[in-house]
């Protein structure tokens, strides 16, 4: 390609070069000439030819210019440009195959770099499928293919040797090969149903091994497909669960004995999720096990997570706890079970779990109100003398001051003689009140009870009922912190205690009930062990009477120990408080001196943080009404006039009715007048709760208040109980006070106004 290249920029192209080019051809013209003439003339003509050739030369150059040289030139152009033409196509074209080339390099590059990588991906693929394959050579379960005429296309080690054949004599044979006829039939019919159905097929079946040892195996099967997605077998898996399946039916073994416990059986996680529960558990709450699984117990019975949440922390701490609980079954029906619970620990002994056994004590609890009602009734038969002679005091003044009203008397004296039956009525009901609420034995739910007060009642009692012979006195500081308890049970144990006492003292002497805060900690001498330091009421009993002989004193609060006569007592007394000391989480310790007296301590676990139950208040005016139209009912004439008297002097209107059926009467007439009706509730024809059952027909908003003597007849309470399912939230207790009258009515019209 080197012989194309120019020379020197340009310098054929000039004038120069063409008058070079001219002056040779004219020199060559000139010689040819000279030749031409020495040839043709003689010497002496040389210089005529000389001009002679001067004068042909000028006429032959332009025609060998025009006939030669012009087209030489133009054709040596022509031929400059062809090989410039020429160069620029070859510069064109070199370019061109630089950058192919360039494309080409790189395009082998990239193929180069696809084939590395490909190379890789082949090596990595090979590694994993020869990674997969030893897996799977090595794995401890069953590992199989077949195609769809069920031959073996591959089996893993541990098939062969589960077989008890090499590989080779494995591939290419069938079930029928290996197993029984019935047992192949039904693995190849398993086969053709998971090719039809497309999808993955799990089961525990029965497996016959050559050896005849049989097994339970946990089998998982799927299609094979080719690229296409065509079926060409089936490929599964399996291995022996037999330790598995006897280990469950171990459990399951065990879950039925569970369920053929009594007691409720449950296990919960440490945030209270139900993990299990057994068919007690189920019968007690209501609940199955199926839909309370995973859910909160304080969701399910509950109700009192505060009361929940301490005993979990005692769990936490102490590993065990036990307790009563007073729990809401499914339907909304409260009951009452003691439970133990126990704290799970896994391997590395960090807490998992709980495990809460529970014992239905609701009949047990019966069993024990109806125990505690009937020594309640032996004591207040003690005390039946002393109560009648009592009665017979408040009678009198009440008999001699009806009279003194009818004679002439000024209204200084009259005033005087009302203040008296007022004062006597309020005695005689208050006594009523006591005895009826002590032995119907009601108890109620635990809550903040200020012994002070249960001191000041019990005293009264005892100067009303106690021989006159028998003096006491009380002491409580106003400071006297409340305690968690039942006040009827608490009563019980201060009347136990005083007529305990009272039989000590045949002859007379002195009784003194006293109260006083008591912290305790756990080392303080004569703690039991098995009380809390914590806060403590202490109540003392204390009498200067017979005193205890040693040899006794530790069998005194045995069930039915006395030292009584035949017919004097049950020795269930003490035996009783005792009990409901130790219930409420208390204690007791007994000082006696034979002919010195004795000393009964009760110590009550203290809430100083609660408020008491009751306290004292600053009289209040008396809240008059507005108008107001009331619908009173009650059989008693003289009772529902005097209080027909009492209600319009402090501003209501009154309509009244003796029984049940002229209420309702009265009612339809009225009802859109009549803005609340007050009610007795024990009446003939028709009573308070049947009245209240046909207003609600006539108006379920109707505003209604029930009056009710207090009484123990199972029949009185479940009246008592439908009332409060039918929206009345008042019931007054008979007698009933104007104070508390008229505020329950004023509370009812009007609110907090």
């Amino acid at each position: 390609m080197n012989e194309l290249t120019p020379g020197p920029a340009g310098g054929d192209r000039t004038p120069l070069r063409l008058l070079v080019i001219t002056a040779i051809s004219i020199l060559l013209a000139e010689i040819l000439i000279m030749f031409l003439l020495a040839v043709f003339h003689p010497l002496t003509q040389r210089m005529e030819a000389l001009l002679d050739g001067i004068v042909l030369t000028v006429l032959i150059v332009p025609i060998l210019y025009f006939s030669l040289f012009r087209p030489m030139t133009l054709l040596i152009a022509e031929r400059r440009r062809a090989e410039e033409a020429l160069q620029q196509a070859h510069h064109e074209l070199e370019r061109r195959v630089e950058e192919r080339t360039g494309q080409l390099a790189n395009a082998n590059a990239a193929l180069q770099a696809q084939i590395a990588e490909r190379k890789r991906a082949e090596a990595r693929l090979a590694e994993s499928e020869a990674l997969a394959q030893s897996l799977v050579e090595t794995l401890p379960q069953n590992v199989f293919r077949k195609d769809l005429s069920g031959r073996f296309t591959f089996a893993n080690q541990r098939f062969c040797q589960s077989l008890g054949r090499p590989k080779a004599d494995i591939l290419g044979k069938t079930d029928f090969d290996f197993f029984p006829p019935a047992l192949a039939e039904k693995y190849q019919n398993d086969d053709r149903r998971v090719i039809a159905a497309g999808k993955l097929f799990e089961t525990v079946e029965e497996h016959q091994p050559p050896d005849g040892q049989k097994l339970f195996v946990q089998v998982t099967k799927t299609p094979l497909y080719d690229t296409h997605g065509q079926a060409i077998g089936v490929q599964g898996i399996f291995w022996d669960v037999t330790e598995r399946m006897r280990a469950e039916e171990q459990i399951r073994a065990q879950a039925r004995l569970l369920d053929l416990a009594q007691d409720a059986i449950v296990v919960r996680d440490l945030e209270g999720r139900l993990q299990y529960a057994n068919q007690a558990a189920e019968r007690l709450s209501g609940w199955k096990a199926a839909e309370a699984f995973g859910r909160k117990a304080t969701d399910l019975v509950h109700q009192d997570a505060a009361a929940f949440e301490a005993a979990q922390k005692q769990l936490l701490e102490t590993g065990a706890w036990s307790g009563e609980l007073r729990l809401v079954a499914k339907d909304g029906k409260e009951f009452i079970v003691f439970s133990r619970w126990t704290l799970l620990r896994d391997e590395a002994g960090q807490p998992k779990s709980v495990l809460a056994i529970s014992t239905d004590i609701g009949e047990q609890k019966k069993l024990e109100a109806q125990f505690l009602r009937v020594q309640r009734l032996e004591g207040i038969g003690t005390l039946a003398g002393g109560i009648a002679h009592d009665l017979n005091n408040i009678l009198s003044p009440i008999l001699m001051s009806a009279a003194m009203l009818r004679l002439e008397q000024s209204e200084a004296e009259i005033e005087q003689t009302l203040t008296i039956l007022e004062r006597s009525a309020r005695r005689g009901a208050e006594i009523v009140r006591q005895l009826l609420t002590f032995g119907r034995g009601v108890e109620g739910e635990r809550v903040a009870v200020q012994l002070k007060h249960l001191i000041k009642d019990m005293v009264k009692m005892v100067r009303e009922t106690f021989p006159k012979t028998i003096t006491v006195s009380a002491k409580a500081p106003d400071g006297l912190w409340p305690v968690l308890g039942d006040a009827t049970q608490l009563h019980q144990v201060l009347l136990n205690l005083c007529v305990n006492a009272r039989d000590a003292m045949p002859a007379g002497g002195h009784l003194s009930l006293t109260a006083q805060n008591a912290p305790l900690e756990a080392a303080d001498a004569g703690t039991p062990p098995e009380a809390k330091a914590g806060p403590y009421v202490r109540l003392q009993v204390t009498d200067n009477g017979q005193g205890i002989a040693p040899e006794i004193i530790e069998k005194i609060f045995d069930p039915f120990f006395t030292t009584k006569a035949f017919g004097k007592g049950s020795g269930l007394g003490l035996s009783t408080v005792l009990g409901i000391v130790q219930s409420h989480g208390g204690f007791l310790h007994v000082r006696s001196e034979v002919g010195q007296g004795s000393t009964f301590e009760v110590y009550l676990p203290a809430t100083p943080e609660a408020e008491a139950l009751a306290a004292a208040t600053a009289p209040v005016e008396l809240k008059r009404g507005q108008g107001e139209l009331i619908l009173l009912v009650d059989d008693e004439a003289r009772i529902r006039e005097l209080s027909q008297m009492l209600l319009e002097e402090y501003g209501y209107r009154v309509v009244g009715a003796a029984d049940g059926i002229e209420a309702l009467t009265l009612f339809a007439q009225q009802r859109h007048s009549i803005n609340l009706v007050l009610t007795d509730l024990l009446m003939p024809l028709l009573d308070g709760l049947s009245l209240v059952r046909g207003l609600k027909k006539m108006d379920p908003q109707v505003k209604v208040i029930v009056a009710s003597g207090i009484g123990s007849s199972s029949t009185l309470q479940t009246k008592l109980s439908e009332l409060e399912a039918l929206g009345v939230t008042t019931i007054l207790a008979k007698p009933v006070s104007v104070d508390k009258l008229l505020n329950a009515l004023h509370d009812m019209l009007r609110g907090s106004e």
